[in-house]
């Protein structure tokens, strides 16, 4: 697996994003967007692109500081293709080493019912519920997890 960030990540990451949004909507009768424009997201620095060797995009996330010490997790999506291989822990083992690059200590995510998958990962992965912490009209639930200092899960 390849991992792309920066200018390098841009365009793989507008394509995934749109695919995200479009398969949110698919499955949430009220989504908006969360005024999300990809073009927009894909350029703003945080986002990380996971890709097969031979450069196939396959999953995408952005990781940014939304507090001292506390990293936000947003936009996770792997495509059909790569899902059911380990792929959606492995991203979350790239994002949480990125929040500890940035100096944070607790992941934060919300994620919504439906998505009974993403929220399965979340929980095998550590994350725990905790009360609403942002204003997302689409969420359902809150979670977070305490990061190891040394990387290990």
């Amino acid at each position: 697996m390849k991992i792309l960030s920066g200018a390098e990540a841009y365009r793989p990451a507008a394509e995934l994003l749109r695919e995200y949004l479009a398969e949110v909507a698919s499955r949430l009768a009220d989504f908006d967007g969360g005024g999300g424009d990809p073009d927009v997201e894909a350029t703003d620095g945080s986002m990380i692109v996971c890709c097969t060797d031979d450069g196939t995009p396959l999953g995408c996330l952005a990781v940014r500081t939304i507090a001292p010490g506390i990293a936000e997790l947003k936009r996770m999506y792997v495509r059909p293709a790569g899902r059911g291989a380990g792929l959606g822990g492995r991203l979350l083992e790239v994002a949480e080493d990125v929040a500890r690059e940035l100096g944070c200590h607790t992941m934060r995510l919300d994620t919504a019912a439906p998505l009974v998958e993403a929220l399965r990962l979340y929980r095998r992965h550590g994350y725990v519920e905790i009360p609403r912490y942002n204003e997302n009209p689409s969420a359902t639930h809150w979670l977070q997890k305490v990061l190891p200092a040394n990387g290990l899960s």
